[in-house]
């Protein structure tokens, strides 16, 4: 056998008798273009409780990376239990219409490298629940737009697994995952009744000639993945005095410290929080503030206080009301 380690990259060249599954694991990179596909990552809520839903939330993300459509009324609602078989260990997001339409309604996730798939011959695929016979899902592409035919078993409590294979065009513009009720093009309208629902999971977009297994990813990497895109601190129960970051006080009485956060983001977020969090110089001094951003990169910000602290000392952040939160979207 040949060497595999520091050294030469020719030495790697002399190793012949790996076989094929252990030289396709050395190889082998995350398959799967779709993030959080079993749907256990939520750092806005764990939505497990029936989420009222209305046509201004439309363009909102709920479960990370999950970007909601919806024209009319409906409930959200992420379920861990009655998943498919070979899905045990995920969860399952469900869209319950409340008001007949004939508007679209799907859960859909921007790809940031959809241009990877230029050209390629890919398959879509995934598990979806449903009682709707328009139940489907796709990519919107920007050119052909290709969509399944509708999940075959409508008696909403059957996991269907539903796929489509499709050469994208070297020409897409976009590429946008849609599940949902959705028109054959996944843009068009289609006839929805109050009660109509779909529920899906263990979605997949990868090139390839037909369908391979689901690419699993552990939940702490699946974790960091979303948190390029989004990350939330907040105070929890348990945790009232939650620490956010230390810094000093400039010449101008101003509490300023760096906040890291936990993974590099795709660019520089937007950042917002809750009205409070209070800085203290560990003197006399408590101030209760809305925090401000400045300096943002994609790797820290700068936050800071208003005036009022000791120059020179070192100030400590943290929150102070009941739902305090820091955010940073970096989202598509």
């Amino acid at each position: 056998m040949g060497y595999i380690g520091p050294g030469p990259a020719d030495q790697i060249s002399e190793i012949t008798d790996i076989s094929e599954t252990a030289q396709a694991f050395l190889l082998k990179g995350r398959k799967n273009f779709l993030i959080n596909t079993l749907l256990r990552i939520s750092q806005r809520g764990d939505f497990s409780s029936s989420t009222a839903l209305t046509f201004g939330d439309t363009g909102t993300f709920k479960l990370d990376r999950w970007k909601i459509e919806i024209q009319s009324s409906s409930t959200l609602q992420n379920l861990a239990t009655n998943q498919p078989g070979s899905l045990a260990d995920s969860k399952s997001l469900r869209f319950t219409n409340t008001s007949a339409t004939t508007d679209p309604l799907s859960f859909q996730q921007p790809i940031e490298n959809f241009a990877d798939l230029k050209g390629k011959q890919v398959v879509i695929s995934g598990y979806i629940k449903t009682n709707n016979a328009n139940a489907r899902l796709g990519i919107r592409d920007g050119v052909a737009n290709p969509f399944s035919s509708p999940a075959p078993i409508v008696d909403g409590s059957t996991w269907n697994f539903v796929t489509v294979t499709t050469t994208l065009s070297s020409s897409i513009t976009q590429g946008i995952f849609k599940v949902g009720i959705l028109g054959p093009d996944g843009a068009s309208s289609t006839s929805m009744g109050a009660g109509d629902f779909f529920e899906m999971t263990g979605c997949q977009v990868e090139v390839a000639p037909t369908p391979t297994d689901l690419d699993y990813v552990s939940a702490a990497l699946e974790l960091a993945d979303c948190q390029r895109y989004y990350w939330r601190i907040e105070r929890t129960a348990g945790d009232e005095n939650r620490s956010i970051c230390i810094g000093r006080v400039n010449s101008s009485g101003v509490g300023a410290g760096v906040l890291n956060f936990p993974v590099p983001m795709r660019v520089a977020p937007s950042m917002s929080a809750s009205s409070n969090a209070v800085a203290t110089d560990d003197s006399a001094n408590s101030i209760i503030t809305s925090p401000t951003f400045t300096h943002i990169g994609n790797s820290s910000t700068r936050m800071q206080t208003v005036s009022g602290f000791i120059i020179g000392r070192a100030v400590l952040m943290q929150f102070v009301g009941a739902n305090d939160f820091i955010e940073a979207d970096a989202e598509l």
